[in-house]
């Protein structure tokens, strides 16, 4: 399976991937996450930013 960053462009290749797994892509170091899983294409987006949340 593969899929492309949509940050870089790099083309990323996958054994095992679910959807909603969070991967890092190679070429840029870019937080992404697996939205489908389409036979052999993979459709990523980007992680959301994660807030520190200092229990408020």
């Amino acid at each position: 399976m593969r899929g492309i960053c949509p940050i870089c462009d790099a083309v990323l290749g996958f054994g095992d991937v679910e959807e909603a797994e969070v991967v890092v892509c190679s070429g840029c170091g870019t937080r992404l996450v697996v939205e489908e899983v389409k036979e052999s294409e993979v459709v990523l987006t980007e992680a959301p930013e994660v807030e520190e949340d200092w229990g408020e």
